[in-house]
């Protein structure tokens, strides 16, 4: 039952809760039936808020500092002062989960945000309304309004269960004497309210100072001497309980620890809230949420969040906030100003922004309270409060007026019946528009890696790959199973340096920059063991997370064998050893070893390139610096091809500890000139002083080498000419054939001996001005068949196209001439000219 005073009893706050609760269930199924084995939500904050959990508990149980961990961003370890914690949600699992187990406790802890929301608020307007079935619908309103039960990700951003009641205790105390328990119930309420989210307090800030405004203006008669100092007592007890909870915070803030880029980390001017989007069914509504589905594909631009407020509520609101008049005008103006807030700096109607409509949010946009928000659509968290009261009001005019129908007035049971039956349609109505089953809920899968991972008593770290804030929750998440240390992680602020160790180191930076492994290092164990050195253990691969083409690439490069893989998770190790995480090939010498050898193609022609892919290891630490000799050897056992290069060019072997590992990628090119015929690939260690051959020579590949196909024959040409270039090769004659915007050239050469390198020019002058206007100037063949393999008396055919689009109508001449790339100097003709002219006069259309 509900006193006169307003005041709520303990059996009727009973029955509050128990139907609360009940609809909780309903409104968040199937959630009930997955309590113990699926978490809430569907995003990745709600990993991020089972390690708060975590953390906190091993902080409180190890006597760890709660605002200081190296569990993540390893070793350095990073600050958690601007970390968004829910003291009050944690404490709350730590009590049941010795009894349910976390993730039950987790759950609970989630529902409990809309069962207590629901009934500090029907505290509130039972108090306001004095009429407990109009308190009971309202309650509804704010406990299930849609922007709550989507934010199911975000269980701390919706504990706002407490705020009811610091309202509730404000106007107690300026109303009723100022009596010292609602001061003391109105400090608790502060603090609960800090201890779910510090950032929550803002919204109080806003609902208080605007009450006192408004009581101010409108209710002078309760304010005297001892109401001020309740009030002092109010701002001065807060101040001091929140202020020693929250002194880590305010003294990094004070000490300039935090910059604003950190507070504030996203930008106000997209996470807004579309006016529109007010009166948008919400989109998880089982049947209306696809009807409504292509309005929110405008609102995704700006993040597509759901503030749907429900027609019932805004027509329930708006009759009460005419029928309360005065007593309304409060929650009004809080409703009022919460949305403004909401809106952001600049309209936004239907996914379109409005320039020419500032908002008032760019007036307090900028202060600290407002800004730590970080995204404007949160305050539509708590528009529903002042609705929820106004629909309270309302609901409660109209039991009055179906209690005093005439000739029914004295009848009891159609009182019941009336305020009962509207009561009842006006709930179905709320909780039918707030409508958002199914909740989605996610199973965690640990992989059996983690299990055993987690019975290692060891204390060390691993590298949990892909890298990213966007994966780290998910690892958080499972570091709450095995207990080991994560080299990076996920704080909500994070503070400046947290990253330094990772960028410092080059495989790390990689991964984290660019989420890909930088593969063209050729130091691999070097590599691995700085990550070793810090006492990071393995370095753990997400399948489903990486490309498969990009994992391939990995796999290659890291050359050892996983010691650990499953379906999801490929695992290396960081300080790979012989015999347990690779096998040696072959000795070579020196302490040098073989690990494997990649040879492809196989199969080339005279001039081709061979690529060679070398892992080297050492089967103790080399007695000096070595480089690597590959030959091509004939059946007669004669070396007719060999190139020598250092094994890793800024690692010296002689640097190289025992098990080493380096990639060491090199290319052979195929003398062009070398005989057809199947050739051994060997290759050897070479000292790089001395030039001394070290045994024993290993076989690596059978390269069969094939002719290139040449011709000694001059084609059939449009025009011959036979000019010579000094006595190297002779243009027999050209083909040239005018399409709609190319110029299409053959040039047809041959090699009066075996040449040099030499690059081929092709210009178009235009004929009056002399002016250059296109040009080709290239490797025959399109760089594919330099003149360094053309054979003496060889014919080579070279088609070059030249682009004419853009070019104005006109004559223009063709010239070709032929240079040595090195130094630039061209090669004359007999007459002296350093190039010939092929067409004097082209007349381009």
């Amino acid at each position: 039952m509900v006193h006169s005073s307003g005041r709520v009893s303990w059996r009727s706050l009973a029955m509050v809760l128990a139907g609360y609760s009940l609809l909780a269930l309903l409104m968040t199924y199937p959630l009930v039936v997955r309590l113990s084995s699926h978490l809430a939500g569907s995003g990745d904050d709600m990993w991020l808020f089972q390690w708060n959990n975590w953390w906190l508990r091993k902080a409180l149980f190890e006597r760890l500092n709660p605002y200081f961990t190296t569990y993540m961003f390893y070793p350095q370890g990073v600050s958690l002062v601007y970390h968004n914690f829910s003291w009050l949600n944690t404490g709350i699992w730590l009590v049941l989960e010795p009894l349910v187990g976390s993730i039950a406790a987790y759950n609970v802890t989630f529902l409990l945000t809309f069962i207590l929301s629901g009934t500090t608020t029907y505290i509130l307007i039972a108090y306001l309304t004095h009429s407990r079935p109009a308190a009971f619908v309202a309650g509804l309103v704010f406990a299930f309004s849609p922007y709550h039960l989507s934010h199911f990700n975000h269980p701390n951003l919706i504990s706002v269960q407490w705020l009811p009641l610091c309202v509730l205790f404000l106007m107690r105390t300026v109303r009723e004497g100022s009596q010292w328990s609602d001061v003391l119930f109105c400090i608790a309420s502060l603090v609960l309210t800090a201890l779910s989210r510090w950032q929550l307090l803002t919204f109080a800030a806003i609902l208080m100072v605007l009450y006192l405004g408004y009581s101010l203006a409108f209710e002078r008669e309760h304010w005297n001497r001892q109401t001020v100092l309740a009030l002092l007592a109010i701002g001065l007890g807060a101040a001091v309980c929140i202020g020693l909870l929250l002194f880590p915070l305010l003294s990094s803030t004070v000490k300039g620890a935090a910059s604003d880029e950190m507070l504030m980390e996203e930008q106000q001017d997209w996470a807004q809230t579309d006016l529109l989007a007010y009166i948008v069914p919400n989109r998880l509504h089982p049947l209306l949420g696809p009807l409504v589905a292509p309005l929110y594909e405008r609102f995704r631009k700006n993040r597509g969040e759901i503030a749907f407020l429900g027609y019932s509520v805004l027509l329930l609101a708006g009759y009460g906030a005419v029928r309360a008049r005065r007593n309304a005008l409060y929650w009004v103006l809080s409703a009022s100003c919460l949305v403004l807030l909401a809106l952001g700096p600049i309209l936004r109607l239907n996914g379109r922004l409005y320039p020419a409509f500032p908002m008032p949010y760019r007036l307090v946009g900028w202060s600290l309270p407002i800004q730590a928000m970080r995204f404007p659509d949160r305050f539509n968290v708590m528009v529903s409060l002042p609705l929820a009261v106004l629909a309270g009001y309302g609901l409660t005019d109209i039991h009055k007026r179906l209690s005093c129908i005439r000739r029914l007035a004295t009848a009891r049971w159609w009182r019941t019946v009336a305020v009962g039956g509207s009561s009842v349609v006006l709930a179905f109505l709320v909780l039918f528009e707030y409508l958002s089953i199914p909740l989605p809920t996610v199973a965690p899968s640990i992989s059996p890696f983690y299990q055993d991972l987690a019975r290692d008593e060891g204390d060390y770290a691993i590298l949990e790959v892909p890298m990213g804030r966007g994966y780290s929750k998910a690892y958080m998440f499972l570091q709450t199973f095995h207990g080991k240390r994560l080299v990076e992680g996920h704080v909500s602020r994070t503070p400046p340096g947290a990253y330094d160790t990772i960028t410092h180191n080059p495989m790390l930076a990689s991964l984290s920059e660019r989420s890909n492994l930088d593969t063209n290092h050729c130091d691999l164990s070097r590599q691995l063991n700085s990550l070793a050195a810090d006492n990071i253990r393995a370095i753990v691969i997400h399948k489903v997370d990486v490309p498969s083409d990009r994992l391939a690439i990995w796999r290659d490069y890291l050359t050892i064998n996983p010691y650990y893989e499953d379906d999801g998770l490929v695992v290396y190790r960081t300080h790979p050893t012989m015999q347990q995480d690779f096998e040696m090939a072959g000795a070579l010498g020196g302490g040098l070893a073989l690990v494997r050898a990649t040879v492809a193609p196989t199969h080339t022609t005279q001039g081709g390139t061979v690529w060679i892919d070398l892992r080297w290891t050492a089967t103790q630490t080399p007695a000096g610096d070595y480089a690597a000799r590959l030959a091509l050897v004939n059946k007669a056992g004669q070396v007719v091809q060999e190139t020598t290069a250092p094994l890793c060019g800024d690692w010296p072997t002689s640097a190289w500890g025992r098990d080493a590992l380096a990639v060491d990628r090199r290319q052979l090119q195929v003398d062009p000139y070398l005989v057809p015929s199947a050739y051994r690939l060997t290759l050897s260690a070479v000292e790089t002083q001395s030039g001394q051959v070290l045994t024993p020579t290993q076989d690596i590949a059978i390269v069969e080498v094939e002719a290139l196909e040449r011709h000694f024959t001059a084609p059939p040409m449009l025009k011959s000419i036979n000019a010579t270039f000094e006595q190297a090769m002779t243009l027999l004659g050209y083909d040239l054939r005018q399409e709609a915007s190319t110029l299409r050239l053959t040039l047809h050469w041959q090699a009066l001996h075996r040449l040099g390198y030499y690059k081929i020019f092709v210009h178009l002058y235009d004929a009056q001005s002399g002016d250059l206007a296109r040009q080709s100037d290239a490797v025959p063949r399109n760089w594919m068949y330099p003149t360094n393999w053309w054979e003496a008396g060889e014919v080579v055919s070279d088609d070059v196209v030249l682009d004419l689009s853009g070019l104005a109508v006109g004559r223009y001449q063709l010239a070709v001439g032929v240079y040595e790339p090195g130094t630039g100097v061209r090669l004359r003709l007999p007459s002296g000219q350093d190039h010939l002219v092929l067409e004097k006069e082209i007349i381009l259309p």
